[in-house]
């Protein structure tokens, strides 16, 4: 068995993208085992624990792909197929003729219709384009994880000041007016209805607070922190009705 492993310095995709270069991998005849990921502490310590050298590859910010396979041009082949599977759609000629937006500020100025943000960035820098994105009037599916608690509750607590929404972090599904938003099902037209919280909070199943909770003056701030608990049941385990959404994502 050989292996190698190729990294992108400050290079971030999502996850949707990393699992398919994954996928890419592994399906080659020969290859043992095969990952794209981003070098956080976490994949670092997998990749250590199954054989790959890993000096100098200590930055979350940094992108690797890493194959284990029964010789050279296997790995070659490989590692060629998961860049390939990450960066090729890029090219496209549809994806040329679109301007990319740097900041959600140029976006919604350029979309001034758009009412929602899905973002999906690295957990360091998703706080902060969260908030960015409540400045601009979105409501937000946060796809991104690693966000600290205490991030989290200041986001949600700001969004119930400003009447917005905050789905996430690791908000991975969501189906709103019936566009889907991160992984969606496929579902008929019309009401689905909801699946109720395991426990009540302040005597109302989760989805209804966090209804009421979000229907209220900006003075509800005082049940934000009963409703975050909700927030996180509600919207994990829920399809929620809601005005037409058109997203951007950052």
């Amino acid at each position: 068995m050989t292996s190698d492993v190729r990294l992108f310095r400050d290079t971030y995709v999502d996850s949707v993208v990393q699992l398919s270069a994954t996928r890419a991998m592994r399906e080659l005849p020969g290859v043992d085992w095969a990952a794209a990921a981003m070098a956080t502490p976490a994949n670092i310590e997998t990749l250590a624990a199954e054989g790959f050298s890993v000096e100098n590859r200590n930055s979350a910010n940094d992108l690797f792909l890493a194959v284990r396979a029964a010789d050279d041009e296997t790995v070659s082949t490989a590692l060629a197929a998961g860049q390939d599977a990450m960066f090729a759609s890029g090219k496209s000629s549809v994806q040329a003729l679109v301007r990319p937006h740097r900041t959600i500020v140029r976006a919604v100025r350029e979309q001034p219709d758009t009412n929602i943000a899905v973002i999906s960035v690295p957990g360091d820098y998703a706080t902060l384009e969260t908030h960015e994105a409540l400045t601009a009037g979105l409501d937000v599916l946060l796809f991104s994880d690693n966000v600290s608690i205490a991030d989290e509750i200041a986001l949600k607590e700001r969004a119930s000041r400003l009447g917005r929404l905050v789905m996430g972090p690791g908000a991975g599904t969501a189906m709103l007016g019936g566009t889907g938003l991160g992984f969606a099902n496929v579902v008929a037209p019309g009401r689905v209805g909801r699946e109720q919280a395991r426990e009540p909070v302040r005597g109302l199943p989760a989805c209804d607070l966090v209804r009421a909770v979000h229907a209220e003056s900006p003075a509800r701030s005082r049940a934000s922190r009963s409703a975050r608990s909700a927030f996180d049941i509600c919207f994990s385990t829920a399809f929620v009705e809601m005005p037409q959404r058109r997203a951007i994502s950052g």
